[in-house]
């Protein structure tokens, strides 16, 4: 459905918004923002908008956003608009959105997006934007937005503050730990029972908390999943059974180890051989010894053969000279 250019007003709704802060660690490279927040809606397909600090040029955002099965934002829907209003007071500075201006084109000042197209191809925008400069333009530039609303017309290859993405709520943050619990906007706050495990009440809303052992599910934070920090980790009991963290394996009855971290131990196993009742009985495990015992014999044979050769042959010839010595004596 195409997006209307007329101005809409932001309405309030009745949904559940999830907050997620999440900050990585220096020394990553361009890719990694040193700080990812996520604003999410948990209506119907939980989608949600990331906040990604960081300077970086246009085609570096977009491809963070593809890296994390999502893309630059596109404010072409009111569900948009209502999770970047909510969002909007994370803003300083300014931040790639998913808007351009063709090779090629011109910039129309006329126009709500002034001939600019966001690179998903969709039409439109569901208000009118406030833009910062009155300038046509004829060259490659694309738009950051601003805390205040504010669209500013850059080059393409500028750095600006961070960028904004619109991913699924599994892939928000991808890949970065999470600082705190997440909080989720409700007039209700606990009193529904919305978390697995912990709950606790804040104004306006709710955090979601684990017990010791599990951590936050990424694909809901209000459940729950076994987690193992270590290579090997006892396991959990629930409902009666033992439980081990997702790729872990069970082993030595009552622990749970990775593959991926070490090589899985598992009990020894001691065999115990019977004896055999005749000598004319050989059990499938002997035959490498009596193999072995037979190449010695072999060995030995062939040693006092060629004693026996040897002693022949210097006896033999002992006499040949014992012979020739009588018959010169003869002579």
């Amino acid at each position: 459905m195409a997006c209307l250019q007329t101005r809409a007003p932001v309405l309030r709704m009745s949904m559940t918004i999830l907050m997620v802060s999440l900050t990585v660690g220096k020394g990553l490279d361009i890719k990694q923002p040193d700080h990812c927040r996520a604003v999410c809606s948990n209506y119907g397909k939980p989608d949600c908008i990331t906040l990604n600090q960081g300077e970086v040029d246009f085609k570096t955002a977009e491809e963070a956003c593809h890296d994390r099965k999502g893309e630059l934002l596109q404010l072409c829907s009111k569900s948009d608009k209502r999770l970047f209003d909510i969002l909007s007071q994370e803003l300083f500075g300014n931040y790639w959105i998913g808007l351009h201006l063709p090779a090629g084109a011109c910039s129309n000042l006329s126009a709500p997006l002034r001939g600019y197209k966001w690179i998903s191809g969709r039409p439109g925008i569901t208000f009118l934007p406030s833009w910062n400069n009155h300038i046509q333009l004829c060259s490659p530039h694309c738009v950051s937005l601003s805390s205040d609303e504010k669209w500013t017309e850059r080059p393409c290859l500028d750095k600006a503050d961070g960028f904004l993405c619109k991913v699924e709520l599994q892939d928000a943050c991808r890949g970065q730990e999470v600082s705190h619990p997440t909080l989720f906007q409700s007039y209700k706050g606990c009193s529904p029972g919305p978390c697995e495990q912990n709950c606790e009440d804040f104004k306006g809303g709710y955090t979601c908390s684990c017990f010791k052992r599990y951590i936050p599910d990424n694909k809901d934070p209000r459940q729950c999943k076994p987690h193992c920090a270590q290579k090997r980790c006892p396991s959990i009991q629930e409902a009666g059974y033992d439980v081990c963290p997702e790729g872990f394996l069970k082993v030595d009855g009552n622990f749970c180890e990775d593959p991926n971290e070490g090589p899985v131990t598992t009990p020894p196993v001691v065999a115990f051989v019977k004896p055999p009742i005749s000598n004319n009985t050989l059990k499938a495990s002997s035959v490498p010894g009596v193999r072995f015992l037979w190449v010695w014999i072999v060995v030995i044979v062939v040693v006092i053969a060629s004693i026996f050769v040897i002693r022949f042959y210097v006896v033999k010839r002992n006499r040949q000279r014992e012979n020739s010595n009588r018959n010169n004596v003869v002579t």
